[in-house]
C-alpha cells in the first residue's frame, strides 16, 4: 500500500476522528519513504484474548486479522516524521482528540523516535493530550516543554535524562496540571544534589494537591526526603511505590492508615523491624503488598550500620495483622518457606495472590488440585502457567525476567505441548527488555521452541508477525552477537515462519 505523505494526517483525521467536513484523500499514489513497518500495530491488536481460555489448537481461531488503518497511518507518520516542516502535523485547525494522540505518543515512544525535536509535534494546537508515558527516551528540559501546553491526569516518566527537580517544574508542568494530576510516576532519576533531597520531596507535595497515585522509583529517596514528602503530601493517596530507594523507615507513612490501599516496597531490604507494626496494624485499608526483593541481596551495601532489618515470616505470621490483605508479593525473599506461606494463608482467607518467585516456597507445583487453591494465584517457576504469570508481572524486572525465561527454556525443549498464549508474552518481553542482550538471547532460544514443529501449528499468526518483528529488532540492536543471531535465524527459517510470516510481511523501502 502507497500513499502521499502529505495525506497521510488527513487520512488519520478521516479515519479515527471523524470531522464534520468530508476530508479527501488519495491511495493510490506512489511515494518514497523510509522503511515502515504496515505489518505491526501499535498498541497492537488482541493477538492472545482467546489464548488465555484453556481452548485447544481445534478451537483456537487461526485467521490473521489485518492491522488496522488506523494503525497503518500511526506508523507511517512516525516513519515519515522528519519530513514534516517543522517537525508539525499537517492538519489545519484540526486537533487530534485524546485517543489518536495517546495512540500517536505510543507508538513513537515504541520505536524510539522521540527527541526533542520530533516531540514538537505534539504541541497544543495539534494534540490532545490528558496521559503522557515516557519511557527510555533522552530529552532536555527545551524538549519537555512542550508537556507545559497540555492538561494532565496521568504523567510517566522514566529515565528521560533531566534531574528530578527539573521533571516537576513550572517549565515541564503548568499550574492546571498540577491541580488536575492524579497520577505521577518517576523512575529513576537523580537530583542535582543529594542535600537537595528535602527540599524537592516538599515541593513536589505542595504542587500536586489531588495524588491518588504516587510512584517514586529509584530516585535515591532517603528518610528524611520520605519524611518531608509525607507530612505535606495530602492523604488522598491511595497507591504508593517507594521502591528500589535507601529508606529504612516507613513510619511517616502512618499519615496514610486510613487511605493507602496499595504499597510497593521492592528491593527496600533494609526496613527496621520496628516497623513491622506499621505494616501489621496501623496501615487499616491496606489491600496490596510488594516487599519483593532480588534474591540474594537482602544485605546489600547500603544497609544502614546497626540496623536489624524486617523479619518478613514473623510479620506474615502474627495473628490479626494485615487484616484486609488481598495480595502478597514475597519473591525474592530467602525465609518463606511452603509452611510459611500455608499458615499465612490460613491467617489470610481474602488472599487471591502470592507472588513466590525465587523463594524457597517456588518449587511448589500447580497441581489439579494445588493446596493453595483455585482462587490463589501464584507466580513461581515450576510450571509453563506459573512462569507465564511471571512474566505478566515482572516484565520489567531484569533480573526475574531472566530467571524466568532460562526455567521456560528448559521446559519447553522437552515437550511439543505449550499454551498458545506463550509466545505474545515472551515477544513483550523481548520489547521491554531491548537493552539486555542476555534477555535478547534467552527469549529467542524460548521462541525457537515454542515454534519448531508441532508446537508452532498453535501460534496464532498475528502473535508470530510480532515475533518476526521483535526478533529483526533485536538483531539489528546485536549485529556481532553471534548467538543470538545464529538463534534468531533458527527461528526465521521454521516452515511456519517462511510459509506464513515472513513472506507476508509488508515493507515500504526508499
Amino acid at each position: 500500500m502507497f500513499v502521499k505523505s502529505k495525506d497521510i494526517t488527513k487520512l488519520l483525521v478521516s479515519v479515527g476522528a471523524k470531522p464534520k467536513s468530508n476530508v479527501n484523500v488519495e491511495l493510490n499514489v506512489t511515494v518514497k519513504m523510509e522503511y515502515v513497518p504496515l505489518h505491526v500495530a501499535f498498541p497492537p491488536p488482541n493477538i492472545c484474548h482467546h489464548t488465555d481460555s484453556g481452548a485447544s489448537s481445534q478451537d483456537v481461531s487461526m485467521i490473521a486479522e489485518p492491522i488496522s488503518l488506523q494503525a497503518m497511518c500511526i506508523n507511517i507518520i512516525c516513519f515519515t516524521h522528519k519530513k514534516m516542516k517543522g517537525y508539525e502535523l499537517n492538519l489545519g485547525n484540526f486537533r487530534l482528540p485524546v485517543s489518536l494522540s495517546a495512540d500517536l505518543l505510543f507508538a513513537m515512544v515504541k520505536y524510539r523516535l522521540l527527541s526533542d525535536e520530533s516531540i514538537r509535534m505534539f504541541n497544543s494546537k495539534h494534540t490532545n493530550l490528558t496521559s503522557v508515558a515516557l519511557h527510555d527516551v533522552m530529552l532536555s528540559i527545551e524538549g519537555l516543554e512542550v508537556l507545559r501546553q497540555h492538561r494532565l491526569t496521568e504523567l510517566t516518566l522514566n529515565n528521560v535524562g533531566i534531574y528530578l527537580e527539573d521533571a516537576i517544574s513550572n517549565r515541564v508542568i503548568n499550574s492546571s496540571t498540577s491541580k488536575s494530576l492524579r497520577s505521577l510516576s518517576l523512575y529513576n532519576f537523580r537530583m542535582e544534589e543529594d542535600y537537595m533531597q528535602r527540599t524537592v520531596m516538599t515541593d513536589l507535595a505542595r504542587r500536586f494537591t489531588n495524588l491518588v497515585h504516587l510512584s517514586l522509583v529509584s530516585v535515591r529517596l532517603e528518610n528524611d526526603g520520605l519524611s518531608s514528602l509525607c507530612s505535606v503530601l495530602t492523604p488522598t493517596v491511595t497507591h504508593l511505590d517507594i521502591s528500589r530507594n535507601f529508606v529504612t523507615d516507613i513510619s511517616p507513612l502512618t499519615k496514610f492508615s486510613a487511605s493507602l490501599k496499595f504499597l510497593n516496597m521492592y528491593n527496600l531490604y533494609s526496613v527496621k523491624e520496628s516497623n513491622a507494626k506499621i505494616l501489621m496494624f496501623e496501615l487499616k485499608e491496606l489491600l496490596h503488598l510488594n516487599i519483593s526483593c532480588e534474591s540474594g541481596h537482602q544485605l546489600e551495601a547500603f544497609l544502614n550500620e546497626g540496623v536489624t532489618p524486617l523479619s518478613i515470616e514473623k510479620m506474615l505470621l502474627t495473628p490479626g495483622g494485615l487484616a484486609k490483605l488481598q495480595s502478597v508479593d514475597l519473591s525474592g525473599r530467602e525465609h518463606i518457606t511452603e509452611d510459611v506461606v500455608k499458615e499465612f494463608l490460613n491467617l489470610h482467607p481474602k488472599i487471591s495472590f502470592v507472588g513466590l518467585l525465587l523463594t524457597p516456597a517456588a518449587n511448589i507445583q500447580d497441581a489439579d488440585e494445588p493446596w493453595y487453591g483455585d482462587s490463589v494465584t501464584i507466580s513461581s517457576l515450576a510450571t509453563e502457567k506459573l512462569i507465564k504469570e511471571s512474566l505478566r508481572r515482572y516484565g520489567d524486572r531484569f533480573f526475574y525476567v531472566q530467571k524466568s525465561l532460562v526455567a521456560l527454556f528448559q521446559l519447553t525443549r522437552e515437550t511439543v505441548d505449550h499454551h498458545p498464549g506463550t509466545v505474545p508474552l515472551i515477544v513483550e518481553t523481548m520489547s521491554k527488555n531491548i537493552d539486555h542482550v542476555t534477555v535478547q538471547m534467552a527469549s529467542t532460544a524460548c521462541l525457537y521452541n515454542l515454534t519448531r514443529e508441532e508446537s508452532g501449528t498453535r501460534i496464532h499468526p498475528d502473535s508470530m508477525r510480532l515475533a518476526v518483528h521483535h526478533i529483526l529488532e533485536s538483531m539489528a540492536k546485536y549485529p556481532s552477537n553471534e548467538q543470538l543471531q545464529r538463534n534468531c535465524l533458527l527461528i526465521l527459517c521454521t516452515d511456519k515462519m517462511l510459509v506464513e510470516v515472513v513472506s507476508s510481511v509488508t515493507m515500504v523501502k526508499e
